[in-house]
């Protein structure tokens, strides 16, 4: 339901990925450019009761700010556009 789900007004998805570790918790998540704060994606992305990937699972929604790392990442690929915000919408699924 994450990939489903409708961006922001203004927002561009810039990859999504999603990853199971060895413990059984899956990870969905977005990396989107927009100018918009945290408290206002985290509202627009919690209008969805999204379901755990296996039942006994709680999910959690949480969205950050990249960090230089990632920033560097996105610099390095080619993709970076100065006084863009990029964030992370991540969507987990654990016992």
């Amino acid at each position: 339901p994450l990939y489903s789900h409708a961006l922001p007004a203004g927002a561009e998805l810039v990859t999504k990925e999603a990853k199971k570790d060895d413990a059984g918790v899956m990870t969905a998540a977005l990396l989107l450019a927009c100018d918009t704060d945290e408290n206002t994606l985290l509202a627009f992305y919690s209008d969805v009761d999204y379901p755990p990937f296996r039942e006994g699972q709680r999910t959690a929604l949480s969205v950050k700010p990249l960090d230089e790392g990632s920033l560097d990442a996105l610099r390095q690929a080619g993709v970076y556009r100065e006084g863009q915000g990029y964030w992370f919408v991540y969507l987990t699924s654990t016992f």
